[in-house]
This record gives structure tokens, sequence and C-alpha cells, in this order.
């Protein structure tokens, strides 16, 4: 998922609802797909299957749910100040 995607999304929930972490988008969903399997048993180690088996062990075990780990953008250089500069 694109960060200003996420950075929007997390704006627009608020705390209404948590903002999980995201599954990215990889061709291994199709892959496994087209071989009748689920993306954990034919890609174990892949990150999209990485992210599912987080998900799950948190739902299984009651902890808290993986979250997506937002980064604030860097303000355009226009709205750095001299004294801000690096």
């Amino acid at each position: 998922m694109d960060r200003e995607v996420l950075a929007h999304l997390a704006g627009s929930l608020g705390s209404a609802a948590p903002l999980l972490a995201p599954v990215p988008n990889s061709a291994v969903f199709g892959q496994a797909a087209r071989d009748g399997r689920i993306v954990s048993e034919a890609f174990p180690t892949s990150t999209g299957a990485s992210v599912y088996a987080a998900l799950a062990l948190a739902l299984a075990d009651g902890a808290f749910l993986p979250r997506a780990e937002l980064v604030r953008p860097a303000p355009p250089r226009s709205e750095v100040r001299d004294d801000q500069a690096v």
C-alpha cells in the first residue's frame, strides 16, 4: 500500500478503528492461487505470508494486532525554515 494512502486512511479513521499492518501487493498470491494453494503454504517465507501469519498468531494468542507503521512525510522544502535545515 502506498504510504500516502496509508497516511490518509489513518487520518480519516482517527481513533475510530485500528489500522492494521498492510499486506503488500505481490505476485505470490496469484501464483499460489493458480496452484490451488494458499500463500502461506506455497510461499511461507514471502512478506505477504508473514503479515498474515503475524495477524493469525495475534488473534490466536489474544495479543495486540500488528499495526501499520506510519512514517510522517517530510514537509515540502518550501515549508522548512532556515533554522530547521539539515
